[in-house]
This record gives structure tokens, C-alpha cells and sequence, in this order.
């Protein structure tokens, strides 16, 4: 086997998701990188203002979260995009895992913390969209359509037929 060198900056930390072949790396460029096992680089994820120091995928592999030296936790979709960012350490993120049912994220710092952080909102996936667009309008139909204070918004839950 011969090694590849995927990456000349200073990397702190690696995670390897079997199951979707890819490996995101946390740097000290403030960057969250995805490659495919090759070693070719897939996305790069700049959304930190400092240094990431962990770096860990959910169980299913459909989130990778990111704990960086500003105290915060970045939470990303397989495909890169910012799901949810939380704020509540007081110095570097230095370890996260994941609960095996994907809701809770637990994260370990500097400042001698452990924080749980809820992931329900943060994991919507896009097929359910839908669903969540229905049970609110089931909830919210009868006011937007009979409430005379609601003028603009009354149309929100019309079904289309697009």
C-alpha cells in the first residue's frame, strides 16, 4: 500500500466514515475537509474563525460535527452543509460523539465541560420537509385562513398542484 499525501498543512484530527468511503479532516486553517479514500479532496468547509482541533461523523454517517478553539460546535450534512452551530464552551472543543440515535452530541473541552446538544432540529432530513410542512399546516391552516389579522401570509398552506 503506498501512503498518499493528502494534505501539506498542520491537521489535527481525523475521521474515517465506512460506510459513504470518506474521511474529513479538522485543521488548524480553520477548515473542515472531506476526501473520498483515494485521497482526493471532495469539499472544504471554511465556516470557523479558528482553529478545529475534532472532528467526528454520526453513526450513519449522514452528519460530521467539527468542535474548534473558539469554543464552538459545527454540525454539517454529509454534503457539506451548515446544519447547526452551537456555542457554549468557554476554549477548545477537544472531543464529540455522537448518541448511537443520532439526537444527542456530546462534546468535551478545554474549559472542563461536557455539553449534550440536542440534534433534532439540526437533522431534519430533506424528504421530511415535506412532512414538517404538513403537520404545521394541519396545526396552523385554520388560523391562516380564518384569522382576520392575517392578511399576506393567508395563502402559506395552499395546496398547488406544481
Amino acid at each position: 500500500m503506498t501512503p498518499v499525501q493528502w494534505y501539506a498543512g498542520f491537521t489535527g484530527t481525523l475521521a474515517n466514515s465506512f460506510k459513504i468511503k470518506m474521511i474529513a479532516s479538522a485543521s488548524h486553517d480553520w477548515t473542515v475537509k472531506l476526501w473520498n479514500t483515494q485521497g482526493k479532496l471532495l469539499k472544504t468547509l471554511a465556516d470557523s474563525t479558528t482553529g478545529l482541533g475534532s472532528i467526528n461523523w454520526s453513526g450513519d454517517s449522514k452528519t460530521v460535527a467539527g468542535g474548534s478553539m473558539d469554543g464552538k460546535v459545527r454540525v454539517w450534512g454529509a454534503d457539506g452543509t451548515l446544519l447547526q452551530t452551537f456555542k457554549g464552551h468557554q476554549a477548545d472543543v477537544w472531543s464529540l460523539s455522537f448518541s448511537p440515535d443520532r439526537t444527542t452530541l456530546a462534546s468535551a473541552g478545554k474549559d472542563s465541560s461536557v455539553r449534550l446538544w440536542s440534534l433534532d432540529a439540526a437533522t431534519v432530513e430533506v424528504g421530511e420537509l415535506d412532512k414538517l410542512l404538513a403537520i404545521g399546516c394541519d396545526w396552523l391552516g385554520d388560523y391562516l385562513q380564518n384569522n382576520p389579522n392575517v392578511q399576506k401570509d393567508r395563502h402559506l398552506c395552499e395546496k398547488t398542484d406544481n
